[in-house]
């Protein structure tokens, strides 16, 4: 079966998971952040909802600072080091502590996304080679200077496939340069809900022009001022998309801009009925200012454009030609997001938006409502944890249905962390036979899509017949 059948036969079993979840989703919202009780893990102070706890999932003498978190197709933990390789990590004796790591190539570094698809992987990155060909042609340092930071350019998209089964990447594949790694370049990967991908980059980098549609109808929505503006903290690197979600089309081998006039997000994500949403940067430079932008929630729709303009020239939400946010939280650093769709916590938590916040230490949670065309989101800006210090960067959902998250960022000292509910375990879900596909938990990761295609290959020929019954 060819690539796009593939993606087809396996959007309609995820379409059809919606169809069979959306009337069982939860009304309301899960408890507020009042509720909070306080735990000391690792000698870090965090505060949780009732129930949960927080554990440690790495030695704590390991305080690597990492900035991307994933798992992979067969369900296990890979992470990016700050300024160094993505690493698979081990527990070789099974007790829940990654003690060991084994790098999965050395051909990227300083990765801000990493995403698989079988035994590729995607990620954001800096080219190794290409840095270290610039870093031999710079001058040579002072004697006696501070050895500089790893260079964080040239950077991009990169593809990388291990051929031969031993977890160590073989090729290196170019989608297109995108200038240099850091806080507001490529980011976060995702895989689309058709089956695609689709890249997150943020406000000072962009795609290439020749990897890049031009005629992206977002492109064409250019920062015209009719007053004169205050041009502060620099311009965005492409008038009309600033930071902007781009898909990827493998036929044409270019990208296309999905939505943007965002200022700098770092992680966006699906919700089970398809739609994306990202959690978008504030300038502090603008606090106090009439044109200050909180930290935002945002329902991103195809070709919508979200206000943000060099300068004092950002748009109101009240514009006619700006989409509004789903809801605003304050100052903050966003940075990586999901939905919760399995099992192991509370059904009040299902298809719920989490969202990590590296500089005040938060992890937000909310329900998303429809509302007309959009969605309405809880407004008192619930904690399901906070830390002191809690400098997280990353944050995804296990084959075990918990919440891991990364910690580090900026050389900070970091490590990996797990959400465990321990209270009553909400009853499993019959997963046999088309159950298995259209209720399979966290549809759109690299390993819930695996496991929908193992579903598929196990039921044969029953595999239509039964969706179409379902459909039904």
């Amino acid at each position: 079966m060819n690539h796009r059948r593939r993606y087809a036969s396996a959007l309609v079993g995820v379409i059809a998971a919606g169809a069979a979840l959306l009337a069982a989703l939860p009304s309301g919202q899960a408890p507020n952040q009042a509720q909070l009780v306080t735990q000391t893990v690792a000698g870090v102070k965090f505060s949780t909802l009732p129930g949960f706890t927080i554990e440690r999932v790495n030695p704590p003498d390991k305080a690597d600072s990492y900035v991307a978190l994933t798992f992979d197709s067969d369900g296990r933990l890979v992470v990016s080091k700050e300024h160094d390789h993505p690493r698979l990590l081990l527990d070789g004796d099974k007790d829940g502590v990654f003690e060991g790591e084994k790098v999965l190539t050395d051909k990227v570094r300083n990765c801000q996304g990493l995403w698989f698809e079988g035994r590729t992987m995607y990620g954001s990155c800096v080219h190794v080679q290409k840095a270290d060909e610039a870093a031999l042609a710079a001058p040579a340092p002072p004697a006696g200077a501070p050895r500089p930071t790893p260079a964080t350019r040239p950077a991009g998209v990169f593809r990388l496939e291990d051929t031969n089964g031993d977890d160590v990447a073989d090729t290196l594949d170019v989608l297109s340069m995108m200038g240099s790694i850091q806080e507001h370049g490529p980011h976060a990967i995702r895989r689309r809900p058709d089956g695609g991908i689709a890249v997150m980059i943020g406000n000072h980098e962009t795609v290439e022009d020749a990897a890049l549609d031009l005629q992206s109808p977002v492109l064409k929505d250019k920062d015209v001022q009719f007053l004169p503006f205050f041009p502060n903290f620099g311009s965005s690197a492409r008038e009309g998309a600033h930071s902007a979600i781009y898909d990827w089309q493998p036929a044409r081998k270019k990208f296309t801009v999905f939505s943007g006039g965002n200022r700098n997000s770092y992680d966006f994500a699906y919700n089970l009925a398809g739609e994306a949403f990202l959690f978008d940067s504030d300038m502090e430079w603008d606090i106090g200012l009439p044109w200050y932008r909180e930290v935002r929630t945002v329902h991103e729709v195809l070709n919508g454009n979200y206000g943000y303009r060099n300068g004092s020239g950002k748009y109101p939400a009240y514009y006619i030609d700006s989409l509004p946010p789903t809801r605003e939280v304050g100052r903050g650093s966003p940075v990586g997001v999901e939905f919760y769709t399995s099992y192991a916590y509370p059904k009040e938590f299902y298809d719920n938006l989490f969202e990590a916040d590296w500089s005040r230490g938060r992890l937000l949670y909310t329900a998303l409502t429809p509302a007309g065309a959009t969605y309405s989101a809880r407004s008192d800006r619930a904690e399901i944890v906070h830390g002191e210090p809690f400098n997280v960067t990353d944050v995804e959902v296990g084959p075990d249905g918990m919440l891991y998250f990364t910690t580090g960022g900026r050389n900070t000292t970091g490590g990996l962390w797990r959400l465990r509910y321990s209270g009553a375990a909400p009853a499993a879900p019959q997963m046999t036979g088309i159950l298995a596909v259209v209720r399979q938990p966290q549809p759109l990761s690299s390993w819930g899509w695996a496991a929908i295609e193992r579903a598929k290959t196990s039921m044969g020929g029953n595999f239509g017949t039964e969706l179409e019954q379902l459909a039904r």
